[in-house]
Formats: C-alpha cells, structure tokens, sequence
C-alpha cells in the first residue's frame, strides 16, 4: 500500500470513529433528556393528586 492510500484511509476510519462517538453521545443525550422529562412528568402528576387530594378533603 502506498502512502497516500494509507493515509486516506486513516482519515476515513477517523471520520467514521468520530461519527459513531458523535452518534453515541447524542443518543445518551436523547436518554438523558427523556428520563428528566419522564420524571419530571411523574413527580409534576403526583404533586397535582395531592394538590387535588387536600383540596377534596
């Protein structure tokens, strides 16, 4: 192999390494930002049944 193709070829595997790291970060990101949201979601429903809930009583 020559030199350059070695070197076309480091870069490519560079370029899809760095998309897959690229790709796995956004996807702990997506994760992250539905379970705060799911949380958020669960807590936000129970603070409102109890809110409900004294209100009732």
């Amino acid at each position: 192999m020559s030199q350059s193709r070695l070197r076309g070829q480091a870069a490519l595997t560079y370029l899809f390494l760095r998309e897959q790291n690229h790709i796995s970060i956004m996807k702990t990101l997506v994760c992250k930002t539905i379970f705060v949201l799911l949380v958020f979601y669960v807590f936000n429903i129970r603070a409102e049944a109890q809110i409900e809930f004294r209100i009732l009583r």
